[in-house]
């Protein structure tokens, strides 16, 4: 496995140089005396450099966010939860780097509803809300009149 990572002078990431998977994380594949497995490069050399062997629910996170980076120094060990907040906290998230909404309303201080939830990146375009909630109005107003009409 060593063999397939270039090591770096200084605090540069040590990349995995063979296989990766469509998400871009380095995989390798090795025997054990019952079956293959295979397994994520930046995971085994954690283990590997910890001497721990973690539960399948503990992720082994980057901190470089290089997800080719097998170094030691630059991985953590955390739950999902960890890693998505890591993830919100270096704005990573989807929505965080959106700058306009869908429809192309820019997401500035004048036009944007911050959720509680905007430590997540959950944002709101003011003027499609306004849109959206005059549109349900009407549609509200439409069913009352309707409704109204065929009492009589």
């Amino acid at each position: 496995m060593w063999r397939k990572i270039r090591v770096v002078d200084g605090d540069g990431c040590w990349e995995w140089q063979a296989y990766t998977d469509k998400k871009g994380y380095g995989r390798f594949t090795f025997n054990t005396f019952t079956n293959r497995t295979c397994i994520n490069a930046h995971r085994a050399a954690y283990e590997m450099h910890t001497g721990k062997i973690l539960p399948k629910n503990i992720l082994v996170c980057h901190k470089c966010d290089n997800r080719k980076c097998c170094r030691p120094d630059h991985l953590f060990e955390g739950t999902a939860k960890d890693n998505m907040q890591d993830c919100s906290a270096k704005k990573r998230t989807g929505n965080q780097k959106k700058t306009h909404c869908k429809y192309g309303h820019p997401y500035d201080e004048s036009n944007t509803y911050k959720s509680e939830w905007s430590k997540f990146g959950i944002r709101r375009c003011k003027i499609c809300t306004r849109r959206v909630n005059r549109e349900k109005s009407r549609r509200r107003k439409a069913r009352k009149l309707q409704q109204s009409s065929t009492l009589f």
